[in-house]
Parts: C-alpha cells; structure tokens; sequence
C-alpha cells in the first residue's frame, strides 16, 4: 500500500485536498525552505513605502497616510494654542509603522517578488541596508554640522 501524502496547510486556511493544490503547496513550501524570513530589515524600516514599490511588497505604502498625521499637525502646531499632542502622536505612529515595517520585510519582499534564490533575495536586501547605513551617516554629520554652527553663533 502506498504511504499517503500529508499535505501541507496554507496561510489561507485548511491543508489542501485536490492533487493540484497539494503540488502547489509542496512547490509553495519548498520555495520558502532557506528563505530568510525571520531577519530584521533595515530597507523596509527606514525607507517603508519606497522599499515596498522596489519589492512588491504594497502595504509598506500606508506609511504614506501615517506621514501625513505629523505632518498636517505641524501646521496645527504653528497656530495659537498648539496641537503638540497630535505631532507626538503622529511621529509615534509612523516610528511604530517603520518598526512593523522593519519585523514584516522580509517576508513581504519574499512573496511580492519573483527571486532567484535566497541568496539573491539576501543580496538586494542587504543593498537596502547598505543604503540606511549611508542615510544615517550623511544625517549625523548634518546635524553635528548644524549644531556646530548653532553653538558658533553662525546661525543667528
């Protein structure tokens, strides 16, 4: 008697039944094996929305609406009486959508675009982590360099 197939459940609900289901998914599962899934992504944390257009990965573009939030506040804090409270919770907002951003990366890059392989998948990965490296250097040295004018009294 032949060993019966387990098929393999899916994120979308029960194993499957049908023969070309199972293959499917025994194709789905093999192209997960290996793939780094569970890594912190530096791309997707830092630059959210861009990161996802260049992955295939489109939640990331909601960043784009919680932007908005400490943005449309700022004004409101330029006016008599304030909105400081929203701009916090603006910023809070989109640094805790960055750091979600940062968990799922990965995962969502691995499934909204087509990679070679994993190591592939790793490289462009790491080009985005390269890139927030650079981002952040070339920030720290603006605002050392501004705050060294400021205390210089160049700014005044």
């Amino acid at each position: 008697m032949p060993e019966a197939r387990h098929p393999l459940p899916t994120e979308h609900g029960p194993a499957p039944t049908t023969a070309a289901a199972i293959a499917l998914a025994e194709f789905d599962a093999s192209r997960l094996r290996g793939a780094p899934l569970r890594r912190w992504n530096w791309g997707a944390f830092a630059f959210t929305w861009v990161w996802g257009l260049f992955n295939g990965a489109y939640l990331p573009l909601l960043g784009l609406l919680i932007t908005l939030i400490p943005s449309a506040e700022l004004w409101r804090h330029a006016l008599p009486g304030g909105g400081s409270a929203w701009v916090s919770t603006g910023t809070l907002l989109c640094t805790a959508w960055s750091v979600y951003c940062g968990l799922m990366g990965d995962r969502w890059a691995w499934k909204g675009r087509k990679w070679r392989d994993a190591a592939h998948f790793r490289a462009a990965q790491r080009g985005w982590a390269i890139a927030t490296l650079v981002v952040a250097i070339v920030l720290a040295v603006v605002i050392i360099a501004v705050l060294a004018a400021a205390s210089a009294g160049l700014l005044d």
